[in-house]
């Protein structure tokens, strides 16, 4: 079986973890949770056959970190970071309505 992981990064609040549960069991939720670094909160599993091969796919949600581990030194010293090197796909979500996203864009 091959292994996929796939991590989720986005702000807090912008509804990660709500469409994560959109994607996996067809259920949106609108109230807001703050995500933990809690192995049973963030982290879901499932398998899936594509082209006749076998995958087992890991999504990691992930809570608000401040920079992405640029060597394995800040991987081991902050624990938010652990597992974002090893990772085979990103994915970002952002809130376009969020007044703070303009702030950060090129005028």
């Amino acid at each position: 079986m091959h292994l996929v992981k796939l991590v989720v990064l986005g702000a807090p609040g912008v509804g990660k973890t709500s469409l994560i549960q959109q994607f996996l069991d067809n259920h949106f939720s609108k109230l807001h949770k703050t995500t933990t670094m809690s192995p049973n909160d963030n982290c879901f599993t499932f398998t899936v056959i594509l082209n006749g091969t076998l995958y087992e796919v890991k999504i990691l949600d992930m809570p608000l970190i401040n920079y992405f581990p640029s060597n394995t030194l800040y991987e081991w010293t902050d624990y938010r970071g652990y597992a974002l090197r090893r990772a085979n796909g990103y994915l970002l979500i952002f809130d376009l309505t969020s007044p703070g996203l303009y702030s950060i864009l090129p005028q």
